[in-house]
This record gives C-alpha cells, sequence and structure tokens, in this order.
C-alpha cells in the first residue's frame, strides 16, 4: 500500500518533493490511527512526529520541520540569504558572499542538473548580477 500511495503522489505535479512525502506519510499514518480509535489525535501527532524524526526531516536546533525552498525542479519566488559564497568576477573576487541576499522574482525552473544538483539563477541584490546557486547554497530570508 505504501508504494501505491507514493506513485499515485508522484503522478501529481510536485509529487516527488518532500511535501508528497508527508503527504503520503499522512495519509498512512491517518489510516493506522483510524483504525486505533484516536479520537484526539494524539497518536496521530506522535505518529507524524516520528516519522518526520526518522526520516531526517526535524531541525537539530529548534525541533522546527525542515522546509524546501525549491518545489520538485523549481526555486520558488522569493528573498534567499546565501549560505556559501557564490560566483566570482572576471578578478576572481566572489561577488556574493555568505549573508548576501538575492532574490527571484518569479518561479524558476533549474537552468541546469550538476552532479545530481539542480542549478538555479538568482538576482543579487546589491550588485544586481545574475548568480548561479543550488539549493544547498541559500536557505530563508
Amino acid at each position: 500500500m505504501v508504494f501505491n500511495v507514493k506513485k499515485l503522489i508522484e503522478k501529481v505535479p510536485g509529487g516527488k518533493s518532500r511535501l508528497a512525502s508527508y503527504a503520503a506519510a499522512l495519509f498512512l499514518i491517518k489510516e493506522h490511527v483510524d483504525q486505533m480509535h484516536d479520537s484526539n489525535g494524539e497518536l496521530l501527532e506522535k505518529e507524524f512526529y516520528k516519522y518526520l524524526k526518522d526520516n531526517d526531516l526535524i531541525e537539530k536546533e529548534d525541533n522546527n520541520i525542515k522546509e524546501d525552498i525549491s518545489f520538485s525542479d523549481k526555486l520558488l519566488k522569493g528573498s534567499y540569504k546565501l549560505v556559501n559564497d557564490v560566483g566570482t568576477d572576471e578578478d576572481d573576487k566572489v561577488i556574493g558572499k555568505k549573508g548576501d541576499i538575492v532574490s527571484v522574482y518569479a518561479d524558476t525552473v533549474a537552468k541546469d542538473n550538476v552532479m545530481g544538483q539542480d542549478v538555479f539563477e538568482v538576482i543579487h541584490d546589491k550588485t544586481k548580477d545574475v548568480l548561479l546557486v543550488t539549493v544547498e547554497d541559500i536557505e530563508e530570508a
């Protein structure tokens, strides 16, 4: 049943994202909990948290759910903070430094895929240069 639910969800746009995995897990947990007559949902919440923890989907610092900033093969519109230095000019000086803000003005598809990592174009807010980043290089601002 697990594989059938996941296959169905994968057919929907964005179905291969973490959100889809959450949805599949929640569906399966709900089915399990309904059989146990958990009317107040405490068991459901406990089981869902266990699933997230077992699949490394919980932030270690504050126990919040990890959130993706990309949806399938798209980087969502918004502002992001660089967590790595990215991009160099013709003099090999770093353009985007760790902590700088970059923007995406519309949901953007990956420009390329390098070693399994989608590469996206973003705009560096200070210089207005176009930089290439992966989701590993940025976090929500």
